[in-house]
């Protein structure tokens, strides 16, 4: 190998939002999600509220050590903030209706409350608008306990 020369050795390929916003995703369901979150970001945002949105990469740990990774974890941003147990929003996305699925998700949900309430989306029924919509609300007023403050009830799809 020469000098300033690099080898490529090994490489790894995952699904992201989009090509200008580099958020890794698991399903066309997360990526709904993660759409969905953004509206709600923007929406509080122009309320004065600032929520930060969590992908995390990597297992998190309960207390006892078991692991588990949520699609998303939103929570208030102030500068240098970090998530702090107790006051999160964890968001996942449910994309199958199997019952074994399903009891899976449930003991890890479990793991994942240490962080705060656990908002499950279930994208394995048929998706309208009407459920985005009913989604969009209910983490907004999630939202609106995590920061403390009350938020106008305006139509959330103005903000697109």
């Amino acid at each position: 190998l020469q000098p300033g020369r690099y080898v490529l050795r090994q490489a790894y390929l995952h699904p992201v939002f989009s090509q200008s916003l580099l958020v890794p995703v698991d399903s066309d369901a997360e990526r709904q999600t993660l759409e969905l979150l953004l509206t709600v970001q923007k929406t509080l945002y122009g309320e004065g509220i600032a929520i930060a949105i969590a992908k995390p990469l990597h297992d998190l740990m309960t207390e006892a050590g078991e692991p588990y990774r949520p699609d998303f974890v939103l929570y208030p941003y102030r500068r240098g903030a970090l998530m702090q147990p107790g006051h999160c929003l964890v968001v996942e996305t449910m994309g199958f209706a199997d019952a074994d699925y399903r009891d899976r998700k449930a003991r890890t949900h479990q793991r994942m409350q240490e962080l705060g309430e656990v908002m499950a989306l279930d994208f394995s029924r048929r998706v309208t608008g009407d459920l985005l919509r009913e989604y969009q609300f209910a983490i907004l007023n999630a939202c609106e306990k995590l920061s403390k403050r009350p938020i106008l009830k305006r139509s959330i799809t103005q903000a697109r």
